[in-house]
C-alpha cells in the first residue's frame, strides 16, 4: 500500500512540473501583478463603495410615522389597562356581593292560610285564524303561509 501511495505522489509531482513548464512568460506576468489600469479601476470601485456605505449610515430617517404609531399604541394600551383595572374592581365587588348573599341567613315566609281556593278557568277558547290574503295562496294549501306568489 505504501508503494502505491509513493507512486501516486510522484505522478502528481510530475504533473505539477509539466503544468508549470507550460505557462508562458505573459501568463506568469499577468498572474503576478495587475496592470496600472486595473489598479485604478479597483481604487475607484473601492472609494465609490465606501462613499455609498458612509452615505447609508449617515442618512437621517423620518421617524414621524413611527413616533405617531407609538403614541397611538401607547394611548390605546393605557386605556385598555384602565378598563382592565375597572373590570377587576367590578369583579371583586360582584364576588363580595355574591359571598354576602350566600352567607346571609335564609328567611322563610310562612303560609298563613292552609286552604287553597280553586278557581275554574273555564274551557279554552280557540283563537280565530286569520284568513290568508289572495296573494299568498300557492298550489299547495299546506304551505300557503311560507311561499308567497308574485
Amino acid at each position: 500500500m505504501t508503494q502505491q501511495k509513493e507512486d501516486l505522489l510522484e505522478k502528481a509531482a510530475d504533473v505539477a512540473e509539466a503544468v508549470e513548464q507550460n505557462l508562458t512568460k505573459e501568463e506568469e506576468a499577468s498572474l503576478g501583478k495587475p496592470s496600472g489600469a486595473k489598479n485604478l479601476i479597483h481604487v475607484i470601485t473601492s472609494v465609490t463603495a465606501l462613499v455609498a456605505a458612509l452615505g447609508a449610515f449617515m442618512k437621517t430617517c423620518d421617524h414621524t410615522l413611527t413616533r405617531n404609531a407609538y403614541n397611538t399604541l401607547s394611548e390605546s394600551i393605557s386605556k385598555i389597562e384602565d378598563e382592565q383595572k375597572k373590570n377587576h374592581e367590578d369583579l371583586l365587588k360582584l364576588q363580595a356581593y355574591l359571598d354576602g348573599m350566600a352567607r346571609a341567613p335564609i328567611t322563610s315566609t310562612s303560609v298563613t292560610s292552609t286552604t287553597a281556593s280553586t278557581v275554574d278557568a273555564g274551557a279554552p277558547v280557540p283563537s280565530p285564524s286569520p284568513s290568508p290574503s289572495p296573494k299568498l295562496l300557492g298550489k299547495n294549501p299546506e304551505f300557503n303561509h311560507a311561499y308567497p306568489v308574485a
